[in-house]
């Protein structure tokens, strides 16, 4: 999987191939992203992860 930013929206994904176009803005151009956008991408997705962890245990102790 590549690490891939979106020139327009500034999006960072994964995906198995470099897109034509964002996955995210339908826009473009798409080019690799920096290590920089890739350790952003990763603290967001640690992020996310928390969020959901902590809704799932808080709805089943309601």
């Amino acid at each position: 999987m590549k690490y891939c930013t979106c020139e327009s929206c500034r999006f960072t994904f994964r995906y198995p191939i470099l897109p034509p176009a964002c996955i995210d803005c339908g826009e473009g151009p798409v080019r690799n992203a920096t290590d920089e956008e890739i350790e952003d991408y990763h603290r967001k997705q640690k992020i996310l992860q928390a969020k959901i962890m902590s809704s799932l245990y808080a709805g089943a102790s309601a």
